[in-house]
């Protein structure tokens, strides 16, 4: 019989400090909460939109550097080109919310690749492979097996590479998606991504 030992550490690693794929936000497929208008001007949006796409490492970091990722949506009715951002302003009360740009979004939210060298920890792992043929007067054979050499560095490149990939396709959704100092043509209705700074869903309204 074959009996394996396997150390917690590495099974400690495996459960809780792996690197998460990125999943995009896909405004046009939001499901929006909320509804403002200001006329002719039209405004949805909806918070919490790294949770509802699943990111959850990226909603966590969200909660904790005080950011808010919002879903939008504009419908511009005033009969000319607006400008979001500078024709068009988000407001909380009577406060101007002040959009963050995307790469300071980006620059706070995006997965620590280096932190992913952790698993080089577990290069001087050896497992214990007990072999017995289970019998009354059976003698076990114990073979050493230096695995940690192998095991360490790849999973620490997976991890890396995993949060590089990541970290590049949540820039380049907040970047296509991005809708400060877009230019809103009459009649046009559009979806996109803000980024605020607050701590907790605060009452959005626009002004025109």
């Amino acid at each position: 019989m074959l009996k394996i030992t396997i150390p917690s550490i590495l099974i400690a690693l495996l459960l809780f400090s792996c690197a998460s794929q990125y999943h995009v936000l896909n405004p046009p497929g939001i499901l929006f909460d909320s509804l403002e208008t200001s006329d002719p001007i039209q405004f949805r949006f909806k918070y919490d939109i790294l949770t509802y796409r699943s990111n959850t490492k990226l909603a966590k970091k969200e909660d904790k550097k005080g950011i808010k990722i919002l879903g939008i949506e504009i419908t511009n009715n005033s009969g000319t080109d607006l400008i979001f951002d500078e024709d068009i302003k988000v407001k909380s009360g009577t406060k101007t919310v002040r959009l963050m740009d995307v790469g300071n979004i980006h620059d706070e939210l995006k997965q620590n690749v280096p932190i992913y060298l952790i698993y080089l920890v577990l290069t001087p792992l050896r497992g214990n492979i007990n072999n017995s043929d289970g019998g009354p007067s059976a003698s076990e054979q114990t073979l050493t097996v230096p695995y940690g050499y192998a095991l360490g560095p790849l999973l620490a490149g997976i991890n890396m590479g995993v949060a590089a990939k990541s970290n590049n396709k949540f820039f380049e959704d907040l970047e296509m998606h991005n809708l400060k100092n877009r230019i809103i043509k009459n009649g046009e209705t559009v979806q996109g991504i803000i980024g605020i700074k607050a701590t907790t869903n605060i009452p959005l309204k626009i002004s025109y």
